[in-house]
């Protein structure tokens, strides 16, 4: 293949590997075909971010140019630069507030690392836990006030000097499949899916991400990352937006409805201006070859080339430069915003760590007076049980057995997922008979909704459990 095609292919492509560092044969792809563009996940950098310049260096001596970096970087799940940081997950943040102030320290902490934007935030609506891959990676349910919090972590993502994304267009919060695997269907009515969007077109966003998602009932099967009338008409036409649109990455399972020598130039054809292979292996760049034979045969035409150019520089060019004389980014306000505090019910109208002005207490005073805690740790990732209670070894606690009965009148669950059906069916109990305890949870707080004397925070480390217990003894939160 001549080198000026694989170039001109090359020149659409945001690609990323596997593993700590790039394999010999992924370097001879960047310097083959000569990207724009990686995106970097936590594998490449175990070490935490301070790898990330030394590797930039080496990808961008292999390409012979300079590329721009993408971080895969929402919070919570999906984060990649690991290390002591809380990076809570977006429905754990209490406000609007709290939201560009997390997004802010963040995207400062990337930016200082060398990334150029992150792909974030998440714009897609919850829509329950029968979502597999979404959930509180999301803002929530409700369209308005998830569409406040796009425009709010955009807001924060721009003070920093970092290009966001917003994704999955058109919606992926109402898939009941995750698109790693399977290709997912979502209701075909996305007015609703559509409001955060909106919003976040109008906050300034200059790129968005497709969801390789499928529309129920419709009569085209195929997932929105392949369809011109999503990406071309209903994109644009219902949100105003004019700006780079990133596909998914076209390795994902859900691609696979598409062939693999087709898949790069039907998501180019439909309005991708960049098209992601985030996760190389050995074979893949066969995904470059189909959109090289393809632009060779002349089924990729030149308008769609000349549009991709200039909404490239487009993006670039709308790097916002980051805010001046503010200073370093506070971890620590970081991790008491993402404690989350609300009133009764599933309202988070409040502010960083804590309620707003003049909000009643939920508790009638602190939630817990620091005296005995009753402690249940379930699965908590690469942290060990050990490290818990360490963090708790200064207090008194009764640690739990699965099936031994609650007796302090504060509760506390660490751990990624719900406690068992068993233990929500007695903390139910005691509030029904009015004896409730005090629920808090570190991990996925959504449980605790049911609960309204409850704290929860998203920050699965333990600094921030200690942050979560000392706005738990806290009046101010």
């Amino acid at each position: 293949m001549e080198r000026a095609l694989r170039r001109a292919t090359g020149a659409h492509w945001l690609l990323g590997f596997r593993g700590v560092r790039p394999p010999e044969d992924f370097l001879r792809l960047l310097e083959a075909w000569r990207p724009p563009a990686v995106i970097l996940f936590r594998d490449n950098l175990p070490a935490g971010g301070d790898a990330l310049p030394a590797l930039r260096r080496r990808l961008e001596e292999a390409a012979g140019r300079e590329l721009a970096v993408f971080l895969d970087e929402e919070g919570g799940w999906i984060q990649q630069l690991g290390g002591d940081w809380p990076a809570p997950r977006a429905q754990a943040l209490a406000g609007v507030g709290a939201v560009t102030a997390c997004h802010r320290a963040m995207a400062a902490r990337a930016a200082s690392l060398g990334a150029d934007a992150l792909c974030a935030p998440v714009a897609d609506l919850d829509d329950g836990a029968e979502n597999p891959v979404i959930g509180s990676r999301s803002f929530g349910g409700d369209p308005d006030a998830a569409a406040d919090m796009v425009a709010a972590a955009l807001r924060g993502l721009a003070a920093a000097g970092v290009l966001g994304v917003i994704k999955h267009f058109p919606g992926h919060g109402d898939a009941r499949e995750d698109s790693h695997e399977v290709l997912p269907a979502v209701a075909a009515d996305r007015a609703a899916a559509l409001v955060p969007f909106r919003r976040g077109v109008e906050a300034g966003a200059p790129a968005v991400m497709t969801a390789h998602v499928r529309l129920a009932g419709d009569d085209d099967p195929r997932p929105a990352t392949f369809r011109e009338d999503l990406l071309r008409e209903l994109l644009p036409g219902e949100t105003g937006f004019a700006g780079l649109v990133i596909s998914d990455a076209l390795e994902m399972g859900a691609a696979a409805a598409v062939p693999a020598a087709e898949r790069a130039a039907a998501a180019f054809a439909a309005g991708c201006h960049l098209l992601t292979l985030a996760r190389w292996e050995p074979g893949a760049e066969a995904l470059l070859e189909g959109m090289a034979s393809a632009l060779e045969a002349g089924r990729v035409r030149q308008p769609w080339r000349d549009e991709a150019r200039e909404r490239w520089a487009a993006f670039l060019a709308a790097r916002p430069s980051p805010a001046g004389g503010g200073p370093e980014p506070d971890v620590a306000a970081v991790r008491r915003a993402a404690v989350f505090r609300p009133a009764a019910g599933d309202d988070r109208d409040g502010v960083a760590g804590g309620r707003d002005a003049g909000e009643p207490d939920p508790a009638g005073g602190a939630l817990w007076d620091g005296e005995i805690l009753d402690l249940e740790l379930g699965a908590t990732g690469s942290w060990r049980h050990e490290e818990y209670l360490a963090a708790l070894s200064h207090l008194s606690l009764r640690r739990l057995a699965t099936e031994e009965p609650l007796r302090a009148g504060a509760y506390l669950h660490v751990g990624r997922r719900p406690p068992a059906a068993g233990r929500l069916a007695e903390l139910a109990a005691r509030a029904e008979s009015g004896g409730e305890p005090a629920v808090l949870a570190a991990g996925a707080w959504g449980w605790t909704l049911a609960f309204p004397r409850r704290l929860a925070t998203a920050d699965p480390t333990p600094a921030g459990l200690a942050a979560l217990l000392a706005a738990a003894r806290s009046d101010a939160g």
